[in-house]
């Protein structure tokens, strides 16, 4: 481990001094369980990095994972690392204390203030003995997190030993001003405790786009009042709840969730949930978009960047789905109020006619990579569709010109 992070260190060094900035600058071992502990050997190495990174020129992405990094380590880089960075993520080190860690975390985002990303997992996987983060150091990092205007991604994973209350401090993080539009707060056993500010943060449609919350402590409570926000939010793009067996939240708390974005109880139930937000449910070892028994397995919800393609795509689905009993007419007419008059029927088949042919146009490349769309005939043509609704509209004025 030892050779790998030395021969990292010098093949970074060496772009770093010819000026080819690379586009990330990746020091610690690859593959490796547990962080290095402290070797003298590595001092010059990163005193010869450091040096590296005062000569260069343009921002660099720096990444330090699985090394042991000491008061002499940080004295040695944290000069050099000022005005330097864009991004900066600490992965799984093993520090003399975590609050020193903490504090050269801090003083580095704060030494470059035109910083984009910052990421930091601590040291709780496989370990017995994890160095806890003291409450004020955790609270100083949220704050010059949210003060960084620049930081629009953030890693905070682990951060926090089981024994605090971890959503106490990250939860600073969950302000609708936030600027904030990547947040990964996975394994920090966060428990909310009846408190709603994470979903009063997201029912305020900020600019987050990404949020992982995989393995915490949120119940069926906490979906249910995440799935109300999420039908107000119209950006957040990817929400990820991977759960473990034994995690609080059950079924009744998924299908809460999955009832935000997919509702085949009517069509304008449906049209009306949330049509940009990709919900990663499931447990760690079979990841599903949505448990695979609330939909069929082959319809991805959620997954295209257009908000309206996905919404047709759902609504094509559903009307598909009424063919195969005759009853989309039916259905219809009932959610018109029970009244089939003719004057409403252009206006329906234009409406339908749009879902149908917008969801087609995904359809068609989807069926050519899917053999299980392709055989399932899951969507019907749009014309299908059409014909089969007039067809059972049952107004007496479309026959009233043949019988004359």
């Amino acid at each position: 481990q030892i050779d790998e992070a030395v021969k990292s260190m010098r093949v970074y060094c060496h772009q770093l001094r010819k000026g080819s900035a690379p586009g990330k600058v990746e020091v610690g071992p690859q593959l490796f369980d547990y962080p290095m502990s402290r070797h003298d050997i590595l001092l010059p190495h990163w005193q010869e990095l450091a040096n590296a990174l005062n000569l260069s020129r343009g921002s660099i992405n720096l990444s330090i994972k699985m090394l042991h990094l000491d008061q002499s380590v940080m004295d040695i880089l944290t000069p050099c690392m000022k005005n330097k960075l864009e991004r900066f993520h600490l992965d799984g080190n093993d520090y003399t204390s975590s609050n020193m860690g903490i504090e050269f975390a801090i003083s580095t985002v704060q030494n470059n203030p035109t910083m984009t990303s910052f990421g930091w997992t601590h040291r709780l996987f496989h370990d017995e003995n994890p160095c806890d983060v003291g409450t004020a150091q955790a609270q100083e990092l949220v704050s010059t997190l949210m003060n960084n205007r620049n930081i629009t991604n953030v890693k905070l994973s682990a951060f926090l030993d089981s024994s605090r209350c971890s959503y106490s401090f990250l939860r600073g993080l969950f302000r609708a001003e936030s600027h904030i539009e990547e947040l990964d707060l996975s394994y920090n056993n966060m428990a909310t405790q009846g408190c709603t500010r994470l979903p009063d943060y997201l029912a305020s449609d900020p600019p987050l786009r990404h949020l992982d919350l995989i393995d915490n402590k949120l119940g069926d409570a906490d979906a249910e009042l995440i799935a109300r926000a999420i039908s107000r939010n119209t950006r957040l793009q990817v929400l990820n709840f991977d759960l473990e067996e034994g995690d609080p939240m059950t079924e009744p708390g998924r299908r809460a969730l999955k009832g935000a974005i997919w509702d085949e109880s009517t069509l304008n139930a449906m049209a009306n949930r949330n049509h940009s937000c990709k919900m990663l449910i499931g447990y760690l070892e079979d990841t599903n978009l949505i448990s695979s028994h609330l939909r069929p397995k082959e319809l991805h919800i959620n997954e295209s960047d257009h908000i309206f393609r996905n919404k047709s795509i759902k609504m094509h689905w559903l009307l598909s789905k009424r063919i195969r009993t005759g009853a989309n007419a039916v259905h219809l007419i009932a959610e018109l109020g029970g009244e089939n008059k003719l004057e409403r029927l252009p206006n329906v088949l234009s409406s339908i006619g749009r879902y149908c042919t917008e969801s087609a146009r995904e359809e068609m490349v989807a069926l050519t990579l899917d053999p299980l769309r392709r055989e399932g005939g899951m969507f019907l043509q749009p014309m299908t569709v059409l014909f089969e609704l007039i067809k059972n509209w049952q107004l007496p004025e479309m026959f009233e010109r043949r019988r004359a």
